[in-house]
């Protein structure tokens, strides 16, 4: 087993370093996505989206004969997200956990558990599997809990992403549980148990529907 006690490798973008064995490697990066991006730019079309702000993260990377696994935690401060029209949403501050593995006999990522607390509610994920390829042993299955959803602190996300006009307004508090399956080329959304409170939503400039 070849040991090593700390490598690093630095950039313009990311700084990240690393101890352990090539089995097990413990690992510390600190990333700026805006020079991310910029990066990466020649590689991925984001179709026009920018992003900034900063994200540190702390995991181990285990390896094994055909399984990767990844446990972690990641803090995203000072996200924005802006738009090909120059419409931008941001995110002062959230926390993700997860537990990944990709399991190379299967040709699947199974997220084992993913959590997410942002400024405007929770998102959980369990158990949740991607299919990597048309050769997946396993369909795609995701369940997602949504809890404490604040859609006024959501809605600039749903603008940026078009999903919502800018002159709407949109508020109150949102919990639902989503789940998203797929069977070949064919997915499937299904929600269960939601519920919104103190529900707002009309046009800027016009008294907006209550409830």
């Amino acid at each position: 087993t070849v040991k090593f006690d700390q490598v690093g490798v630095t950039s313009s973008f990311v700084n990240i370093k690393a101890s352990g064995t090539m089995e097990a490697i413990r690992y510390d990066a600190d990333m700026d996505l805006a020079k991310l991006q910029s990066e990466l730019g020649q590689f991925v079309d984001l179709g026009g989206y920018k992003l900034a702000g900063r994200a540190v993260e702390t995991g181990q990377i285990t390896i094994e004969p055909n399984h990767i696994t990844v446990d972690g935690a990641a803090q995203v401060t000072d996200l924005a997200i802006s738009s090909p029209n120059n419409v931008t949403a941001s995110e002062p501050k959230a926390i993700v956990s997860f537990g990944l593995e990709i399991d190379q006999e299967q040709n699947i990522l199974a997220l084992n558990t993913v959590k997410a607390d942002t400024s405007f509610g929770k998102v959980d994920i369990k158990d949740g599997v991607i299919p990597l390829g048309k050769e997946a042993k396993k369909p795609m299955k995701l369940g997602v809990t949504a809890s404490v959803i604040d859609l006024g602190r959501l809605r600039p996300f749903a603008v940026v992403f078009g999903s919502l006009g800018e002159d709407k307004v949109l508020g109150g508090i949102a919990e639902a549980q989503v789940d998203i399956t797929s069977q070949k080329d064919t997915y499937k959304v299904s929600t269960q148990n939601a519920k919104i409170r103190n529900i707002e939503y009309g046009s800027v400039g016009q008294k907006p529907f209550k409830q």
